[in-house]
């Protein structure tokens, strides 16, 4: 009897490029309206993207952190959200119909 290796997981890093870099874009743009609705045009492309691919909830929420650790100025900008508008304005830009992120965790992850 033979004991098989379980598949290896997708690397967190398997996110798409584009949406990794529209991330970086956004994140480095000035605060205000306008760079808000892109920073959430960006995340809700990797959302959409993270959806596409139907991953376990572990996983998704492991790719979503390592996202906002790894993009340049993208946790500043998601404290700063936080600090101004609190827990709606992170469920605001992380809502998305497919992917389920919970408040907790993105507060734990932008505040840490």
């Amino acid at each position: 009897m033979s004991v098989q290796a379980a598949p290896a997981a997708m690397p967190e890093s398997a996110a798409k490029p584009a949406a990794i870099a529209a991330l970086a874009r956004a994140a480095r743009a000035k605060p205000d309206p306008i760079a808000d609705a892109a920073l959430r045009a960006a995340i809700q492309k990797l959302l959409d993207q993270v959806a596409q691919r139907s991953l376990p909830q572990a996983q998704i929420e492991s790719m979503v952190q390592t996202a906002i650790h790894k993009v340049p100025n993208l946790k500043p900008r998601l404290a700063k959200i936080y600090m101004d508008q609190g827990e709606a304005g992170l469920e605001g830009l992380f809502h998305h119909a497919q992917v389920y992120l919970p408040t907790q965790k993105l507060e734990q992850w932008v505040t840490a």
